[in-house]
Protein backbone atom coordinates (compact mmCIF):
# COMPACT_ATOMS: atom_id res chain seq x y z
CA UNK A 1 0.00 0.00 0.00
CA UNK A 2 1.08 3.56 -0.74
CA UNK A 3 2.31 5.91 2.00
CA UNK A 4 0.08 8.76 0.77
CA UNK A 5 -3.47 8.17 2.05
CA UNK A 6 -5.15 9.63 -1.06
CA UNK A 7 -3.06 7.50 -3.43
CA UNK A 8 -3.70 4.44 -1.25
CA UNK A 9 -7.48 4.99 -1.31
CA UNK A 10 -7.49 5.49 -5.09
CA UNK A 11 -5.50 2.27 -5.51
CA UNK A 12 -7.89 0.38 -3.23
CA UNK A 13 -10.88 1.53 -5.28
CA UNK A 14 -9.11 0.58 -8.50
CA UNK A 15 -8.43 -2.98 -7.29
CA UNK A 16 -11.89 -3.44 -5.75
CA UNK A 17 -13.67 -2.22 -8.89
CA UNK A 18 -11.56 -4.54 -11.05
CA UNK A 19 -12.82 -7.52 -9.04
CA UNK A 20 -16.43 -6.29 -9.08
CA UNK A 21 -16.38 -5.64 -12.84
CA UNK A 22 -14.98 -9.10 -13.45
CA UNK A 23 -17.43 -11.08 -11.32
CA UNK A 24 -20.48 -8.78 -11.25
CA UNK A 25 -20.31 -6.47 -14.28
CA UNK A 26 -22.90 -3.73 -14.62
CA UNK A 27 -25.57 -4.59 -17.20
CA UNK A 28 -28.63 -2.71 -18.40
CA UNK A 29 -31.86 -4.66 -18.43
CA UNK A 30 -35.47 -3.58 -18.61
CA UNK A 31 -37.55 -5.20 -15.93
CA UNK A 32 -41.31 -4.86 -15.82
CA UNK A 33 -42.25 -4.53 -12.19
CA UNK A 34 -45.67 -4.67 -10.60
CA UNK A 35 -45.97 -4.09 -6.89
CA UNK A 36 -49.17 -5.55 -5.52
CA UNK A 37 -50.80 -3.59 -2.72
CA UNK A 38 -50.63 -5.43 0.60
CA UNK A 39 -54.33 -4.87 1.25
CA UNK A 40 -55.29 -6.51 -2.07
CA UNK A 41 -56.94 -9.93 -1.69
CA UNK A 42 -58.62 -12.69 -3.70
CA UNK A 43 -62.13 -11.40 -2.99
CA UNK A 44 -61.30 -8.00 -4.46
CA UNK A 45 -59.67 -9.69 -7.47
CA UNK A 46 -62.80 -11.75 -8.19
CA UNK A 47 -65.04 -8.72 -7.73
CA UNK A 48 -62.96 -6.71 -10.23
CA UNK A 49 -63.22 -9.55 -12.76
CA UNK A 50 -67.03 -9.61 -12.46
CA UNK A 51 -67.20 -5.82 -12.71
CA UNK A 52 -65.08 -5.80 -15.86
CA UNK A 53 -67.01 -8.71 -17.38
CA UNK A 54 -70.39 -7.00 -17.00
CA UNK A 55 -68.89 -3.75 -18.30
CA UNK A 56 -67.70 -5.49 -21.48
CA UNK A 57 -71.16 -7.08 -21.92
CA UNK A 58 -72.77 -3.66 -21.40
CA UNK A 59 -74.92 -5.16 -18.65
CA UNK A 60 -75.19 -1.90 -16.74
CA UNK A 61 -77.37 -3.16 -13.91
CA UNK A 62 -74.94 -5.89 -12.87
CA UNK A 63 -71.97 -3.65 -13.71
CA UNK A 64 -73.12 -1.00 -11.21
CA UNK A 65 -73.80 -3.70 -8.62
CA UNK A 66 -70.28 -5.15 -8.90
CA UNK A 67 -68.67 -1.72 -9.25
CA UNK A 68 -70.19 -0.62 -5.95
CA UNK A 69 -69.25 -3.94 -4.34
CA UNK A 70 -65.65 -3.60 -5.58
CA UNK A 71 -65.40 -0.04 -4.26
CA UNK A 72 -66.74 -1.15 -0.88
CA UNK A 73 -64.36 -4.13 -0.67
CA UNK A 74 -61.34 -1.97 -1.51
CA UNK A 75 -62.34 0.69 1.04
CA UNK A 76 -62.83 -1.85 3.85
CA UNK A 77 -59.64 -3.76 2.98
CA UNK A 78 -57.57 -0.55 3.01
CA UNK A 79 -59.17 0.57 6.27
CA UNK A 80 -58.50 -2.73 8.05
CA UNK A 81 -54.94 -3.04 6.72
CA UNK A 82 -53.80 0.49 7.62
CA UNK A 83 -55.50 0.45 11.03
CA UNK A 84 -53.63 -2.74 11.92
CA UNK A 85 -50.38 -1.54 10.31
CA UNK A 86 -50.34 1.80 12.14
CA UNK A 87 -51.34 0.25 15.47
CA UNK A 88 -48.65 -2.42 15.25
CA UNK A 89 -45.86 -0.10 13.99
CA UNK A 90 -42.72 -0.73 16.03
CA UNK A 91 -40.99 2.59 15.35
CA UNK A 92 -41.64 6.07 13.96
CA UNK A 93 -40.04 5.29 10.59
CA UNK A 94 -42.40 2.38 9.98
CA UNK A 95 -45.36 4.50 11.10
CA UNK A 96 -44.54 7.38 8.75
CA UNK A 97 -44.03 5.00 5.83
CA UNK A 98 -47.63 3.83 6.26
CA UNK A 99 -48.88 7.41 6.56
CA UNK A 100 -47.03 8.35 3.35
CA UNK A 101 -48.70 5.41 1.58
CA UNK A 102 -52.08 6.87 2.54
CA UNK A 103 -51.11 10.37 1.43
CA UNK A 104 -48.49 10.01 -1.33
CA UNK A 105 -46.67 13.15 -2.46
CA UNK A 106 -45.03 13.78 -5.80
CA UNK A 107 -41.56 14.22 -4.27
CA UNK A 108 -39.64 12.90 -7.26
CA UNK A 109 -41.00 15.33 -9.84
CA UNK A 110 -38.19 17.20 -11.56
CA UNK A 111 -39.10 20.92 -11.72
CA UNK A 112 -39.60 22.27 -15.26
CA UNK A 113 -37.83 25.51 -14.34
CA UNK A 114 -35.90 27.19 -11.53
CA UNK A 115 -35.78 30.87 -10.52
CA UNK A 116 -32.65 32.26 -8.89
CA UNK A 117 -31.31 35.80 -8.56
CA UNK A 118 -33.77 37.31 -11.07
CA UNK A 119 -33.03 34.62 -13.65
CA UNK A 120 -35.10 31.65 -14.80
CA UNK A 121 -33.50 28.51 -16.21
CA UNK A 122 -35.28 25.65 -18.00
CA UNK A 123 -32.52 23.24 -19.01
CA UNK A 124 -32.18 20.25 -16.65
CA UNK A 125 -28.43 20.72 -16.23
CA UNK A 126 -28.89 24.44 -15.54
CA UNK A 127 -31.54 23.62 -12.92
CA UNK A 128 -29.17 21.18 -11.19
CA UNK A 129 -26.32 23.73 -11.30
CA UNK A 130 -28.61 26.41 -9.87
CA UNK A 131 -29.53 24.19 -6.91
CA UNK A 132 -25.84 23.42 -6.40
CA UNK A 133 -24.92 27.12 -6.33
CA UNK A 134 -27.74 27.80 -3.86
CA UNK A 135 -26.79 24.96 -1.50
CA UNK A 136 -23.09 25.87 -1.51
CA UNK A 137 -23.58 29.61 -0.98
CA UNK A 138 -26.61 29.82 1.34
CA UNK A 139 -24.46 29.80 4.51
CA UNK A 140 -22.28 32.68 3.29
CA UNK A 141 -25.37 34.74 2.53
CA UNK A 142 -26.83 34.09 5.98
CA UNK A 143 -23.57 35.10 7.69
CA UNK A 144 -23.21 38.21 5.52
CA UNK A 145 -20.95 40.80 7.11
CA UNK A 146 -21.43 39.37 10.60
CA UNK A 147 -17.88 38.13 11.09
CA UNK A 148 -17.54 39.14 14.75
CA UNK A 149 -15.70 36.68 16.97
CA UNK A 150 -17.87 34.47 19.14
CA UNK A 151 -17.29 34.29 22.89
CA UNK A 152 -16.52 30.71 23.93
CA UNK A 153 -15.41 31.55 27.48
CA UNK A 154 -18.43 29.84 29.07
CA UNK A 155 -17.80 26.67 27.08
CA UNK A 156 -14.11 26.76 27.93
CA UNK A 157 -14.89 27.19 31.63
CA UNK A 158 -17.35 24.30 31.48
CA UNK A 159 -14.84 21.93 29.87
CA UNK A 160 -11.93 23.01 32.09
CA UNK A 161 -13.98 22.17 35.18
CA UNK A 162 -14.69 18.68 33.84
CA UNK A 163 -11.29 17.81 32.38
CA UNK A 164 -7.92 17.50 34.01
CA UNK A 165 -5.09 19.39 32.34
CA UNK A 166 -3.51 16.08 31.37
CA UNK A 167 -6.78 14.68 30.02
CA UNK A 168 -6.73 14.83 26.23
CA UNK A 169 -8.64 12.99 23.55
CA UNK A 170 -6.51 10.48 21.64
CA UNK A 171 -7.95 8.64 18.67
CA UNK A 172 -7.07 4.96 18.89
CA UNK A 173 -6.30 2.75 15.91
CA UNK A 174 -8.91 0.28 14.70
CA UNK A 175 -8.48 -3.50 14.52
CA UNK A 176 -9.25 -5.84 11.62
CA UNK A 177 -11.93 -7.49 13.74
CA UNK A 178 -13.71 -4.18 14.37
CA UNK A 179 -13.70 -3.30 10.67
CA UNK A 180 -14.97 -6.76 9.73
CA UNK A 181 -17.75 -6.52 12.31
CA UNK A 182 -18.87 -3.13 11.02
CA UNK A 183 -18.90 -4.40 7.43
CA UNK A 184 -20.97 -7.44 8.38
CA UNK A 185 -23.55 -5.24 10.10
CA UNK A 186 -24.06 -2.90 7.12
CA UNK A 187 -27.66 -2.36 6.02
CA UNK A 188 -27.76 -3.61 2.42
CA UNK A 189 -30.92 -1.58 1.75
CA UNK A 190 -29.01 1.72 2.03
CA UNK A 191 -28.12 3.62 -1.14
CA UNK A 192 -24.64 3.68 -2.63
CA UNK A 193 -22.66 6.89 -2.54
CA UNK A 194 -20.87 8.67 -5.36
CA UNK A 195 -18.42 5.77 -5.71
CA UNK A 196 -21.28 3.48 -6.82
CA UNK A 197 -20.26 0.71 -4.41
CA UNK A 198 -23.32 -0.48 -2.53
CA UNK A 199 -23.16 -1.87 1.02
CA UNK A 200 -24.10 -5.36 -0.21
CA UNK A 201 -20.77 -5.82 -2.05
CA UNK A 202 -18.84 -4.64 1.00
CA UNK A 203 -20.81 -6.88 3.33
CA UNK A 204 -20.29 -9.97 1.15
CA UNK A 205 -16.54 -9.34 0.94
CA UNK A 206 -16.11 -8.27 4.57
CA UNK A 207 -13.52 -10.86 5.60
CA UNK A 208 -11.44 -10.32 2.44
CA UNK A 209 -11.31 -6.51 2.44
CA UNK A 210 -11.12 -5.95 6.22
CA UNK A 211 -7.28 -5.94 6.41
CA UNK A 212 -6.87 -3.42 3.59
CA UNK A 213 -9.60 -1.12 4.95
CA UNK A 214 -8.03 -1.36 8.40
CA UNK A 215 -4.75 -0.17 6.92
CA UNK A 216 -6.49 2.79 5.23
CA UNK A 217 -8.33 3.86 8.39
CA UNK A 218 -5.24 3.62 10.57
CA UNK A 219 -3.18 5.41 7.92
CA UNK A 220 -5.72 8.22 7.94
CA UNK A 221 -5.51 8.45 11.75
CA UNK A 222 -1.70 8.43 11.96
CA UNK A 223 -1.32 10.96 9.13
CA UNK A 224 -4.12 13.22 10.47
CA UNK A 225 -5.69 13.34 7.00
CA UNK A 226 -9.11 12.21 5.83
CA UNK A 227 -9.05 10.90 2.22
CA UNK A 228 -10.28 13.45 -0.32
CA UNK A 229 -12.23 10.81 -2.22
CA UNK A 230 -14.30 9.98 0.84
CA UNK A 231 -15.26 13.63 1.36
CA UNK A 232 -17.34 13.56 -1.81
CA UNK A 233 -21.07 12.85 -1.53
CA UNK A 234 -24.03 12.39 -3.83
CA UNK A 235 -26.46 15.21 -3.07
CA UNK A 236 -30.19 14.81 -3.56
CA UNK A 237 -32.49 17.85 -3.44
CA UNK A 238 -35.62 17.12 -1.40
CA UNK A 239 -38.65 19.37 -1.90
CA UNK A 240 -39.86 20.72 1.46
CA UNK A 241 -42.99 22.50 0.24
CA UNK A 242 -44.09 25.60 -1.62
CA UNK A 243 -43.36 26.43 -5.28
CA UNK A 244 -41.02 23.93 -6.90
CA UNK A 245 -39.14 26.56 -8.89
CA UNK A 246 -37.58 28.27 -5.83
CA UNK A 247 -34.25 26.81 -4.60
CA UNK A 248 -34.88 27.73 -0.96
CA UNK A 249 -37.82 25.31 -0.96
CA UNK A 250 -35.38 22.40 -1.25
CA UNK A 251 -33.00 20.88 1.27
CA UNK A 252 -29.94 18.84 0.32
CA UNK A 253 -29.51 15.25 1.48
CA UNK A 254 -25.95 13.95 1.19
CA UNK A 255 -25.47 10.25 0.46
CA UNK A 256 -21.97 9.40 1.66
CA UNK A 257 -19.77 6.62 0.34
CA UNK A 258 -20.34 3.55 2.51
CA UNK A 259 -16.62 3.16 3.22
CA UNK A 260 -16.44 6.66 4.73
CA UNK A 261 -19.15 5.62 7.19
CA UNK A 262 -16.81 2.95 8.56
CA UNK A 263 -14.18 5.65 9.13
CA UNK A 264 -16.63 8.04 10.74
CA UNK A 265 -18.31 5.46 12.96
CA UNK A 266 -14.95 4.53 14.46
CA UNK A 267 -14.18 8.18 15.27
CA UNK A 268 -17.72 8.86 16.51
CA UNK A 269 -17.70 5.89 18.90
CA UNK A 270 -14.47 6.99 20.57
CA UNK A 271 -15.37 10.69 20.68
CA UNK A 272 -18.80 9.98 22.17
CA UNK A 273 -17.24 7.70 24.79
CA UNK A 274 -14.74 10.43 25.73
CA UNK A 275 -17.44 13.10 26.01
CA UNK A 276 -19.73 10.80 27.98
CA UNK A 277 -17.08 9.52 30.39
CA UNK A 278 -15.95 13.06 31.19
CA UNK A 279 -19.53 14.35 31.48
CA UNK A 280 -18.93 16.96 28.77
CA UNK A 281 -22.44 16.57 27.36
CA UNK A 282 -24.99 18.75 29.11
CA UNK A 283 -27.65 16.85 31.02
CA UNK A 284 -30.39 18.66 29.07
CA UNK A 285 -29.04 17.68 25.66
CA UNK A 286 -31.17 15.06 23.92
CA UNK A 287 -29.97 15.38 20.33
CA UNK A 288 -27.22 13.11 18.98
CA UNK A 289 -27.04 11.02 22.16
CA UNK A 290 -27.62 7.31 22.59
CA UNK A 291 -30.81 6.58 24.50
CA UNK A 292 -32.07 10.15 24.01
CA UNK A 293 -34.51 11.63 21.50
CA UNK A 294 -37.23 14.23 21.10
CA UNK A 295 -39.40 12.01 23.30
CA UNK A 296 -36.98 12.12 26.23
CA UNK A 297 -36.69 15.91 25.89
CA UNK A 298 -40.48 16.33 25.82
CA UNK A 299 -40.95 13.96 28.76
CA UNK A 300 -38.56 16.02 30.90
CA UNK A 301 -40.12 19.33 29.82
CA UNK A 302 -43.69 18.17 30.42
CA UNK A 303 -42.71 16.82 33.84
CA UNK A 304 -41.21 20.21 34.77
CA UNK A 305 -44.21 22.11 33.40
CA UNK A 306 -46.67 19.99 35.37
CA UNK A 307 -44.76 20.65 38.61
CA UNK A 308 -45.08 24.42 38.09
CA UNK A 309 -48.73 24.19 37.03
CA UNK A 310 -49.56 22.09 40.11
CA UNK A 311 -48.11 24.91 42.22
CA UNK A 312 -50.39 27.41 40.48
CA UNK A 313 -47.60 29.01 38.47
CA UNK A 314 -47.64 29.99 34.79
CA UNK A 315 -45.37 28.27 32.29
CA UNK A 316 -43.95 30.08 29.27
CA UNK A 317 -41.69 28.54 26.63
CA UNK A 318 -39.50 29.93 23.88
CA UNK A 319 -38.64 27.67 20.94
CA UNK A 320 -35.67 28.52 18.73
CA UNK A 321 -34.83 27.07 15.34
CA UNK A 322 -31.46 27.88 13.78
CA UNK A 323 -31.55 28.15 10.02
CA UNK A 324 -28.70 26.14 8.43
CA UNK A 325 -27.19 25.57 11.88
CA UNK A 326 -24.51 23.10 10.77
CA UNK A 327 -23.61 25.05 7.64
CA UNK A 328 -22.94 28.16 9.71
CA UNK A 329 -20.20 26.47 11.76
CA UNK A 330 -16.85 27.71 10.49
CA UNK A 331 -13.50 25.98 10.86
CA UNK A 332 -11.94 28.37 13.46
CA UNK A 333 -14.64 27.32 15.93
CA UNK A 334 -13.64 23.64 15.92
Amino acid sequence: MEDDIDIAVDKWYELFNQVINKHAPMKTKRVKTFKQAKWFNEEIKNSIQYRNMYHSKKDWVNFKKWRNKTTSLIFNAKKEYYQNAITSSKNSKELWNHIKELNPKEDNIFPPKMQYENQTVYNNQDIVNTLNVHFSSVAEKLIGNNTSDMDFSMLQNFTSEKLKKTENFHLKLISVGEVCSQLKHLNINKSAGLDGIGPKFLKLSAEIISPSLTFLINKSITSNRFPQKLKLARVTAIHKGGPRDIPSNYRPISILNTISKIFERHVCTQLYEFLNNNKLLHIAQSGFRQGHSCQTALTKLIDEWLKYLDNGEIVGTVFLDFSKAFDLLTMPYF
